[in-house]
């Protein structure tokens, strides 16, 4: 069988099983079920744009959420377009499905439109794992230990859950363009022509316009494949040589704003718009930075110890620079105080705290690199540290198969943890 159309197959059984498992997990009334709350705040440009020819009288389900526009009827959301563009194609689907049932355009909280959601959820989060998987084929090595880091992210991560659970939520879009990125970036330095950096130009106003912060991972295509201080002024010399086509990029880039800048002024009259009003980074001076890894609310590593693996791997890969660690690392602290100082450190509604996923391409690369070691052990050392690092798997696999809302709650401390810890694994006699 030709090797393109195997991928397509895979990626295919992949999504449809992860298709099946989310449908299996929600409620059975589906009419909302993935578009509410936040995820109705990405997903209403396109209901707004392609049916109500705006956003006056627009009809939403969390009306507590998205209010009119003072002084106006202009249905006001804090959330940016780029969802809603990766979500087009399926949207497109679900309207005409509806309409070979008779059933009203303007009714966008249909059963088709919630699974629509879910199949796009899966769609990028099974093809952010395809190309991130020919990333670590090429950055690492060997077929083995690559398989294994993308299984650990899907089984072993919060990456799953909002594939599946919740499919409406930014993080798996930019889990997959970050993958995406990754996959692209040797190309730019290959063959530095016109369509690379329209590419990555359009792949960047992208990233940064879903979630502005991950605007930090564009340093691991600036720093790509530099181990020296004479790396970094070829690098410079690089750019200085394509500056037309560098312009070209930053300027696609801007362009990918416009409809967003378009969207505030036409709500507000102001071109530029902090649509976050009074939420920001009020923590600079006292960062949540161990709660944010391993407290009881929503910690990262305390839901998805399976990431130990990676965070080992880190210190392999800095020194020396291999696997471009030293990027990485940097992405990976910047991003944690970053969201160590935002307002509300654990990220409201979430499970094992969402931010991360946007940044598990990059940490999958030691995480690859620490499994391609394991694989190398003799035959117990490795038997034994694939057992825990699957059992890691089966720990956050249960916790989000038993996952509840109450768990996200601000006063969920480790007496509740540890409780919730002992109703999923009554064995652990916790």
């Amino acid at each position: 069988m030709n090797k393109k159309v195997k991928h397509f197959f895979s990626v295919v059984t992949i999504t449809l099983a992860v298709i099946g498992w989310g449908l299996n997990q929600a409620d059975h009334h589906l009419y909302g079920q993935f578009i509410h709350s936040d995820a109705e705040g990405y997903y209403l440009y396109l209901p707004a744009v392609m049916v109500y020819s705006g956003f006056e009288n627009l009809p939403v389900l969390t009306k507590n959420h998205f209010l009119p526009y003072k002084d106006t009827q202009k249905i006001f959301t804090k959330y940016t377009y780029g969802v809603a563009v990766l979500q087009l194609p399926f949207y497109l689907g679900a309207h005409f499905a509806n309409r070979l049932q008779g059933i009203n355009p303007s009714q966008y909280y249909t059963v088709a439109n919630s699974v629509a959601v879910l199949v796009a959820g899966c769609f990028y989060g099974v093809l952010g794992l395809f190309f991130l998987f020919k990333t670590l084929v090429r950055e690492v090595g060997g077929q083995v230990a690559p398989l294994l880091a993308c299984t650990v992210l899907l089984l072993g991560t919060n990456l799953l859950f909002y594939m599946a659970r919740e499919p409406g939520m930014s993080h798996v879009y930019s889990f997959f363009l970050v993958s995406l990125l990754l996959y692209l970036t040797p190309g730019l330095y290959a063959k530095a022509d016109w369509r690379r950096f329209t590419e990555l130009g359009l792949l960047a106003g992208f990233i940064i316009l879903i979630r502005p912060t991950d605007g930090l991972v564009l340093l691991y295509p600036l720093l790509y494949g530099i181990r020296t201080q004479g790396g970094l002024v070829e690098r410079l010399a690089f750019f200085s040589k394509h500056l037309p086509r560098l312009a070209v990029a930053l300027l696609l880039l801007c362009l990918v704003w416009l409809p967003q800048l378009y969207y505030w002024h036409y709500l507000t009259g102001d071109w530029f718009y902090y649509s976050y009003t009074h939420e920001g980074f009020h923590r600079w001076k006292k960062p949540q930075i161990f709660y944010v890894l391993a407290g009881p609310l929503n910690g990262w590593l305390t839901f998805n110890p399976a990431m130990l693996f990676a965070l080992t791997g880190m210190p392999f890969l800095v020194k020396g620079n291999r696997h471009n660690g030293a990027a990485i690392l940097a992405v990976f602290l910047v991003s944690l105080y970053l969201f160590a100082s935002w307002w509300m450190w654990w990220f409201g509604g979430a499970y094992g705290y969402r931010p991360f996923v946007d940044l598990l391409p990059l940490l999958a690369v030691p995480l690859c690199f620490v499994l391609q070691k394991i694989w190398e052990l003799k035959a117990w050392p490795k038997l034994a540290l694939l057992a825990l690092l699957a059992f890691c798997c089966y720990f956050n696999l249960k916790l989000l198969m038993n996952f509840s809302w109450d768990w996200s709650s601000e006063f969920f401390d480790w007496k509740d943890y540890l409780g919730a810890i002992r109703s999923v694994f009554p064995f652990l006699g916790l």
